[in-house]
């Protein structure tokens, strides 16, 4: 695995020269302005890719996000940035983040409005719980093939 350096702060993380950086924020910068000031730093960047662990941590709702989060939702795939979001609430989370997206992958949702969030964008299917513990729904856009339901197979069983 390639080396890589974590940084809690926006002035640590473009200090850096590494090219495989993790940023993990302290509570105090995790503020609304900061992933602002964060998605500009990579948008400006260009040629990253960056993973969003909860992204309704980001986002704070589905009308309130950083401004350069949609940047490179919208633009970003044109100027070598890929993004790869997670997120257990997907009504909480701004339309273009399932707009521009090419893939799906949708686990159990407690929620009946969030399987149904999934449904609008991955079909049917996606409405009804995984039959089967570690279950999910998978749909890629691309291909346009109907969702397909899989089970992640954990232990090498």
């Amino acid at each position: 695995m390639r080396p890589y350096r974590v940084a809690t702060s926006l002035t640590e993380l473009s200090r850096s020269r590494e090219d495989c950086l993790v940023y993990r924020p302290t509570p105090e910068n995790s503020e609304p302005e900061t992933y602002d000031k964060l998605f500009k730093w990579v948008y400006e960047r260009r040629h990253t890719f960056v993973y969003i662990d909860e992204l309704t941590a980001v986002t704070r709702s589905a009308l309130s996000y950083p401004q350069w989060l949609r940047a490179i939702y919208v633009q970003g795939r044109s100027m070598g940035i890929g993004i790869l979001a997670a997120t257990q609430r997907p009504t909480l989370i701004p339309l273009f983040c399932l707009s521009e997206a090419q893939k799906f992958w949708s686990f159990y949702l407690l929620l009946h409005a969030d399987r149904k969030r999934m449904a609008e964008w991955m079909g049917p299917r996606a409405e009804e719980e995984p039959r089967e513990m570690y279950g999910f729904y998978y749909k890629d856009t691309l291909t346009r093939e109907p969702t397909r339901e899989y089970v992640l197979k954990l232990g090498g069983k």
